[in-house]
């Protein structure tokens, strides 16, 4: 009995040691690979991915999910000379939020997929030529670490100025006006790194140039998701006080906020003073494990409170926890809002935040007896009183004058 417990323990742990590591495919054109570049593929291992590796030719080369699911998290297209490479195949794995990273030629299977993702290789330059190039300055990109000049071959990259490249492309590696590797990551945050030389991740090239293993090691945690992950936690949002109804005077924010209803209530009332936060983290290694810590970047991530259009937009205030939060009062109509959040920085994952609450007019018994807006209404109904007094009492008291007689 002991035993069996001791074996299905053991045979758990080796089922969530295996889900918990990354599945890698590497699609190559030559066997020798996993020799010319076995520092590359070494370091991958040592963060806990595991490689598998088939030729680009062999009829297994675009199988990538089996009954419904997906084999790899990630794919790995070291296939320069290869004609053909399964483009819908890789087009859905993006789709889907996984990642690729792929060298980049003047094949016709490589160009034609690179074109599908808007990125075209100018094949007039020399590709012979070795170019010092300068890593991008984006750190969740490149690593925290400062990177020096790197030694890259290879044809220059372009892409089209409608695709917003500042937004959606980002150019890793440029020399002399021109881009050497660029990174594309999509609205569901599929990851694809495109670098221009597959001599780059060579053994021989980590020897001659030590920056070129240290940017290549820092391109792949990234594209394969190890870093550039955040999250939101603790989405919440309560009211801190209920003015009165046609109550213009705004009290200040602290006033209220020994006043707090339950968290998250169902509706809301017109005019209420509403508190939203949540608290953004990031993915960090520590130690080699992964971490949750405080994501803080003040001035960059703003609140919006809709109903069909924006009835609201305002910047979301940050402090040393992480925390966001942003205090208004609910519009005076009435309807179905949500709370929403898009924010989007350069290198991370698109984090979207929704929650969805009704805002009610007010009910019967939460008016005033007598409310100040509605002073003026209680004039005319007193004046119109006084009025038919005035004309009952000057009909009754007044005689008529008698009429003459002849």
């Amino acid at each position: 009995f002991t035993i069996m417990h001791f074996f299905r323990a053991f045979l758990f742990t080796l089922i969530c040691a295996a889900l918990a590591s990354e599945r890698v495919l590497v699609l190559h054109d030559a066997s020798s690979i996993q020799s010319t570049h076995s520092k590359f593929f070494k370091g991958l291992k040592d963060h806990g991915m595991t490689l598998t590796f088939k030729s680009i030719e062999s009829s297994e080369a675009g199988e990538f999910t089996e009954f419904g699911e997906y084999l790899y998290d990630s794919v790995i297209v070291f296939a320069p000379e290869a004609d053909e490479l399964p483009k819908d195949q890789l087009n859905q794995f993006l789709d889907d939020k996984h990642n690729v990273l792929i060298i980049s030629s003047e094949s016709d299977g490589v160009k034609d997929w690179l074109e599908e993702i808007n990125i075209r290789v100018d094949e007039s330059a020399d590709s012979e030529t070795v170019v010092s190039a300068t890593p991008l300055d984006i750190p969740v990109i490149v690593g925290p670490n400062k990177i020096g000049q790197v030694s890259i071959s290879g044809f220059p990259l372009t892409v089209s100025s409608l695709s917003s490249p500042e937004t959606v492309y980002y150019p890793v590696l440029s020399a002399d006006g021109k881009v050497y590797s660029y990174a594309l990551q999509t609205r569901v945050d599929g990851r694809v790194m495109v670098v221009s030389s597959l001599q780059f991740f060579s053994d021989d090239s980590f020897t001659e140039t030590p920056a070129n293993a240290q940017l290549a090691h820092q391109l792949a945690m990234w594209t394969f998701g190890r870093r550039g992950n955040v999250r939101a936690v603790d989405v919440e949002y309560r009211v801190l006080s209920n003015p009165p109804p046609c109550s213009e005077v705004v009290p200040p924010m602290d006033a209220f906020l020994s006043n707090r209803s339950a968290v998250n209530p169902a509706v809301l009332s017109v005019n209420d003073f509403v508190r939203f936060s949540f608290r953004m983290e990031e993915r960090v290694m520590k130690e080699g494990k992964p971490v949750w810590v405080p994501f803080v970047r003040p001035g960059e991530a703003q609140l919006e409170f809709t109903m069909l259009n924006p009835r609201l937009r305002t910047v979301l205030d940050v402090d040393l926890n992480g925390v966001y939060s942003a205090q208004f009062r609910a519009p005076d109509v009435y309807g179905i809002y949500k709370f929403g959040v898009n924010y989007h920085a350069p290198g991370y994952n698109p984090l979207n935040v929704v929650q969805k609450v009704s805002v009610r007019p007010y009910r019967h018994n939460a008016f005033e007896r007598f409310i100040p807006c509605a002073y003026p209404y209680y004039a005319s109904a007193f004046a119109a009183m006084g009025a038919v007094f005035l004309f009952a009492a000057t009909f009754l008291l007044l005689k008529p004058a008698a009429p003459k007689r002849d």
